[in-house]
């Protein structure tokens, strides 16, 4: 599984892509350090135009794993909904699944 990064705050954040074979499904990789209203703004213009890049590529659905369920609420705020299943990482470690229409 190749991680394309698509977005990138030097230093603070990024959002990547992949595509895992096992599922048929492509998955988002998000990160962020630091987090205020105004990232949160600022990320949503950047997940608009990353959304804009995905479609044009044929992409129209993501998924995606949160750790706790503070996660899948940040999550929220772009979009992503808990499926109501977890997965597990590559670490074996149980996520919430996330899913978010592009």
């Amino acid at each position: 599984m190749e991680l394309e990064k698509i977005a990138v705050e030097e230093g603070n954040a990024f959002l990547g892509l992949s595509f895992e074979p096992s599922l048929g499904v492509w998955m988002l990789h998000w990160d962020c350090k630091e987090w205020s209203p105004s990232t949160f703004k600022r990320y949503k213009k950047t997940w608009e135009e990353c959304r804009v890049e995905l479609r044009k590529r044929g992409i129209y659905e993501c998924f995606g794993l949160a750790e706790d369920p503070k996660a899948v609420k940040l999550n929220r705020m772009f979009g992503a909904k808990w499926t109501g299943d977890m997965a597990q990482d590559e670490d074996g470690v149980f996520n919430f699944l996330l899913r978010v229409e592009v």
